[in-house]
């Protein structure tokens, strides 16, 4: 695996990155690996992936339900493209004051790390005072009374706090989140019927849902990219690639590549 990891890392683009699905036995040798290979600084997230909702074993043993899939960049050019909204993401938004700006919700005002300059009171409209957080207010003392003249950040009703709002108008996409929920993403057992209404008969212990990989291409690439799956198995990744746009090259031995992959490939263009 180490050779063959610090070869697709020299194959990398300097905006590219490298998605590797594991299970609980092998991913946590995966990443010491890849903290060496990539730099620990590359590592971005250790995505849990529910590739089953169905119980499964004995009782006397954990029904294991997860899939982990590991992402590193090459360098800090790589971008993370956010998803599509859907109208439950803006659940959280509303307009109780009726803003003329539209839907809105309650922000941060926190720093995340201390620093001085962000260290100031607030002084509310009726004089009252608002002493800072912990590591100071997330903007410095001119930012903020911008902020307030201009709406952006508003008093509760006994003016014993301030409140940031985010416009859902200014809200493009929405952020991808650790977990890949088998809903969404599709499950083993959803890739195992693509397998069958393609070819007949499923022929592969772990197949890969083409959602899955959806979700994946539309984070990591963009249209005209090129996508490498070393492990071409059944030519999900290639064929989920085409469909979407990006140009693919497959690595795999065996058979299987001219039987399945193949014909896959063949349907997927016809």
């Amino acid at each position: 695996m180490y050779p063959r990891l610090e070869l697709l890392r020299e194959f990398l683009r300097e905006d590219g990155s490298i998605w590797i699905t594991l299970d609980d036995e092998e991913v946590h040798y995966c990443k010491v690996i890849c903290d060496e290979i990539f730099g620990r600084q590359n590592f971005l997230v250790d995505i849990v992936w529910q590739h089953s909702v169905q119980p499964k074993g004995y009782v006397d043993k954990f029904s294991i339900h997860h899939n982990h899939v590991l992402l590193y960049r090459k360098s800090d050019k790589f971008k993370i493209n956010a998803l599509e909204r859907e109208e439950k993401d803006n659940k959280a938004y509303s307009n109780p004051d009726n803003d003329p700006r539209g839907l809105w919700r309650s922000g941060d005002v926190r720093n995340a790390l201390y620093l001085p300059n962000l260290i100031y009171d607030v002084i509310t409209p009726s004089g009252k005072v608002i002493k800072p957080c912990k590591n100071g207010w997330r903007w410095s003392k001119e930012t903020m009374m911008e902020k307030i003249k201009t709406g952006e950040i508003i008093f509760n009703k006994d003016e014993t706090r301030i409140i940031r709002k985010i416009y859902l108008s200014t809200v493009s996409g929405r952020a991808p989140e650790s977990i890949f929920f088998g809903e969404f993403v599709g499950t083993t057992r959803e890739a195992m019927s693509e397998m069958k209404a393609l070819f007949g008969e499923n022929t592969f212990e772990t197949p890969k849902p083409e959602r899955l990989i959806q979700r994946i291409l539309t984070i990591a690439s963009n249209p005209g990219d090129l996508v490498m799956d070393s492990f071409l198995g059944s030519g999900t990744t290639a064929a989920v690639a085409h469909k979407m746009g990006r140009r693919w090259v497959g690595i795999e031995m065996g058979d299987h590549v001219k039987t399945h992959c193949a014909l896959r490939l063949k349907k997927v263009i016809d």
